[in-house]
């Protein structure tokens, strides 16, 4: 998905699934706490993610009613401007300003939280504030 600037904005759980198995199953280890932490799980992570290092992607925990961040890589860092520990835990409303259409909002959660795909284009904003 990317999500920053007026772009396509696209949420395909069966074709991201393929690129994202094995990071899902890394977060899913961290947040149920069997992750170890090793060199080589934080290597098969950062591995996965560079796959699609020329999209930001960001994950959320669709379990938690506020699907809350538990992953962005560094290409989301680069083009939002914000870290992800400034990130991690909150929901991306906060990307979210004047010019985003609150009805596309409202599309892409509803998507996210019944595991459906979804196509549309949601402008979101930068640290900086630009689109």
């Amino acid at each position: 998905m990317r999500i920053a600037g007026d772009n396509e904005v696209k949420s395909n759980p069966i074709l991201q699934a393929r690129q994202a198995t094995g990071i899902v199953e890394a977060l899913d280890s961290r947040l149920k706490g069997n992750w170890d932490g090793s060199s080589k799980s934080v290597q098969r992570l950062e591995t996965l993610t560079t796959i699609s290092s020329q999209c930001g992607i960001s994950l959320v925990d669709a379990r938690d009613e506020d699907l809350p961040l538990v992953y962005v890589n560094e290409t989301f860092q680069n083009i939002t401007g914000y870290s992800s520990a400034e990130v991690l835990g909150r929901n991306c409303r906060f990307l979210q300003g004047q010019g985003t259409n609150p009805q596309h909002a409202k599309q892409l959660r509803n998507a996210v939280t019944s595991g459906q795909a979804c196509t549309l284009t949601l402008k979101n904003y930068r640290k900086n504030d630009m689109p």
